[in-house]
């Protein structure tokens, strides 16, 4: 078997997709945020130190032009000075050539960050360089070397206020997604909980149909009429079942009626037309005496018959008849089978088993195995086998003939009381049905299997504990 279906709640199903998708929300925004940021401090720093650049460009070209060192460097130092953000700013001639710098020894990784080529501007590792011609490139330019790090902190700074707004908006959302996946689902828990109530047999059940008048309130309104019509269904059925189990009554009664009519009334009738005929005073003693006879033989058969309708009634021998003996399996069959040899039109052979005791009501058992002989014998052409082996604490006996063998459609018959394919007279059909309550009564049972391969005839499988015991069997 499988094991039990994990499931999983339909709220928590949604929390997670808008746990999901809030966090690759938050995450996408985060980013983009992030690179726009840097890009718009970027651009705010490049305008703000151009305009620099631009203002003090003119007065720096005069310098440079006159060759005045000494004001260069004064220049570029007010420029550095009003900058607070800026690193270096220089004064290159139209060769790439340094005239003036700000500080005046630059430190190799800024000397680095200078552009060697005649592009404007550079940026570089995490330094911003702006760099503007000094009228132009033949004159010379003038550079400033821009620290990155105040707009790394506050591209930082906004990435870190963005972040923790999506996380109050994620749990937010989440919040709120299991608020309205429960609302939404609770009506389907209703639900669930009786289509499960309905599969367990509980008809007639219905739950409240929700408002509004949505989907989940048709659902509602279709699984509440099912149920009505089952609990209808059932109440039908019920009334079909009772109504069947009479029919089968009557049908019972029928048939155990024409049992009694054909097995009891002859019997009867002839010992009381015997019995009117003892009234005749010109009888013989040797007629009377035959009319008493028969008489008797007459309500003896009637008699049995009733017997054994009462057992199969009972389903339990009389508990008189149910003392135990511990018995030699091979000798007691062997008893049993000449006694039906003596009447029996086959031979009936026993063949070789096992030596075993066994502790059994033998007249019980002698009463099964003497009913399954006689029905192999009778159909029966040329023998009849008895044989035994021991499977486990039970005893396996099996009568075999080689007749016609028993046709499908009354194999299941067979064990039904009065059912006989004998002319009327010839049996009561009580025979098997006995014999099958009693066998049940001590813990075993009677099979009726066909021979099998190419050969015809019937196979009678008793199967007994090798211990019987008769408790609640009285």
């Amino acid at each position: 078997m499988s094991g039990p279906v994990r499931r999983t709640s339909l709220r928590y199903r949604i929390a997670g997709v808008m746990l999901a998708a809030s966090l690759a929300f938050g995450i996408a925004v985060v980013a983009i945020t992030w690179v726009e940021t840097e890009h718009m401090l970027e651009r705010h720093t490049r305008a703000g130190t151009a305009a620099s650049l631009q203002a003090a460009s003119r007065s720096v070209a005069d310098r440079v032009l006159v060759q005045d060192a000494l004001a260069l460097r004064e220049a570029t130092a007010e420029l550095l000075a009003a900058n607070s953000q800026w690193l270096a700013v220089t004064v290159t001639d139209a060769t790439g050539g340094i005239i003036a710098s700000a500080p005046l020894d630059l430190p190799d990784r800024l000397l680095a960050d200078l552009p060697r080529g005649a592009d404007d501007q550079v940026a570089n590792g995490g330094d911003l360089v702006v760099r503007l011609p000094l009228i132009s490139p033949d004159v010379g330019h003038l550079t400033a070397i821009v620290s990155g790090r105040q707009n790394a902190l506050e591209t930082r700074a906004t990435v870190r206020r963005l972040a923790l707004a999506v996380a109050i908006l994620t749990v937010t959302g989440i919040g709120t997604a299991v608020l309205l996946a429960h609302w939404l689902t609770r009506d389907l828990v209703r639900l669930s909980e009786l289509v499960e109530r309905i599969g367990e047999g509980e008809f007639g059940e219905t739950v409240p149909v929700p408002e509004p008048d949505d989907e989940v309130a048709m659902l509602a309104r279709a699984i509440n009429r099912t149920s009505r019509s089952l609990e209808e269904a059932q109440a039908r059925l019920a009334t079909q079942q009772t109504q069947l189990v009479n029919v089968e009554k009557l049908a019972a009664v029928g048939t155990i009626a024409a049992g009694i009519v054909h097995e009891i009334a002859n019997p009867v009738a002839g010992a009381a037309n015997c019995m009117r005929r003892l009234r005749r005073p010109d009888l013989s003693p040797e007629r009377r005496e035959s009319y008493v006879e028969a008489s008797i033989d007459g309500l003896e058969r009637a008699g049995k018959v009733l017997q054994d309708l009462l057992v199969y009634a009972r389903g339990a021998p009389p508990s008189a008849q149910l003392s135990t003996d511990e018995l030699d399996l091979r000798e007691s069959l062997e008893q049993v089978r000449s006694m039906i040899a003596v009447s029996s039109q086959v031979p009936v052979r026993l063949q070789d088993g096992p030596d075993a005791t066994v502790t059994w009501p033998w007249g019980r058992v002698e009463q099964i195995l003497a009913n399954l002989l006689l029905n192999a014998c009778q159909a029966a052409i040329t023998e009849v086998a008895l044989c035994w082996r021991l499977e486990g604490d039970d005893v396996v006996l099996e009568i075999t003939d080689d007749g016609a063998g028993i046709p499908e459609e009354n194999r299941e018959r067979v064990f039904e009381p009065f059912f006989t394919t004998r002319e009327v007279g010839e049996g009561t059909g009580l025979g098997l049905a006995v014999s099958a309550s009693i066998a049940a009564t001590l813990g075993g049972r009677i099979e009726l299997l066909p021979r099998g391969g190419d050969t015809s005839g019937t196979v009678a499988r008793l199967r007994l504990p090798r211990v019987c015991t008769l408790e609640g069997a009285a």
